[in-house]
């Protein structure tokens, strides 16, 4: 009997230690981050890579990836600079090809090793009269907000919103 309390108790202060720790790194935006490397293709923004807008993030061959920095080391070096910048908790990234095509065959970036960090979240809603209100996210909404950052230096490319 008394051991049988013993375990519970170990079982108890081990769940609730992991909480409590698992409660801080959150705050302090160090949340284990979900890492990859893509296997195909995202699309982030539509459009005809070569008229226009067309965004995406591709598979990057093994040989290219060589000298990329991790994940969270990109995204350290990133914070370095951008202090206001709050890691969300469902932040996802992933290393690819970046292309960013901005029309007429020109780009901002094209194929360029970068990661790409993904969480929830919605542009803001357009200017709405004082009488109207704005509907709430729900949180089900596929709002989702990309961070690309070259994966060499960890240095910003572009924010995007997926379309």
């Amino acid at each position: 009997m008394r051991k049988t309390r013993i375990r519970r108790g170990i079982v108890l202060l081990s769940l609730t230690l992991t909480a409590i720790l698992g409660t801080i790194a959150l705050r302090s935006g160090r949340a284990t981050l979900a890492q990859a490397t893509l296997q195909e293709t995202i699309v982030i923004k539509a459009g005809i890579e070569e008229t226009g807008n067309r965004i995406e993030l591709a598979p990057a061959p093994v040989d290219r990836q060589e000298g990329a920095l991790t994940a969270e080391d990109a995204l350290a070096a990133f914070e370095k600079g951008n202090t206001e910048f709050e890691r969300a908790p469902d932040v996802i990234a992933e290393l690819g090809l970046y292309t960013s095509a901005i029309g007429n065959e020109i780009y901002r970036f094209r194929d360029h090793l970068a990661w790409g960090f993904r969480w929830h979240a919605c542009p803001p809603p357009p200017p709405t009269p004082p009488e109207a209100s704005a509907p709430a996210d729900s949180g089900e909404s596929p709002c989702i907000l990309w961070l690309i950052l070259d994966a060499r230096t960890g240095e910003m490319l572009e924010g995007v919103f997926q379309q």
